[in-house]
């Protein structure tokens, strides 16, 4: 994707953040949430095993991915909008094996953690 794309779609994530969730919520009849849970399930996860999730938005399925994997394991979330990513960190109390990290995934890299916002 080139820069100017990278950063429109950058800003309408960042302008829609917070209303993102209850807006898929509301439209699907709360339907999305069990979407996630079944996505969660059929990745077969087990207790200890690192995720990444990529493009995590607002960190639903990394929260349900951090309650599988439990304290023994770990789970990065990434999103290139900053405003995702801080309504991530708010909703993220409660899971010390759980981060986000602001980067936009074309340009994370795991070894050095992307960039920090």
């Amino acid at each position: 994707m080139d820069k100017r794309s990278r950063e429109r779609r950058n800003r309408f994530f960042s302008a829609v953040a917070r209303f993102y969730q209850p807006g898929l919520d509301l439209w699907t009849g709360g339907g999305h949430s069990g979407f996630h849970g079944e996505v969660v399930k059929e990745l077969d996860l087990k207790p200890g095993l690192k995720v990444l999730d990529l493009g995590c938005g607002v960190g639903r399925v990394a929260r349900m991915a951090a309650r599988v994997v439990g304290s023994q394991g770990e789970v990065t979330g990434v999103d290139a909008s900053e405003n995702m990513i801080r309504i991530a960190r708010n909703s993220a109390g409660g899971f010390p094996n759980l981060s986000f990290v602001h980067s936009d995934v074309e340009h994370y890299d795991p070894g050095k953690g992307g960039s920090i916002a």
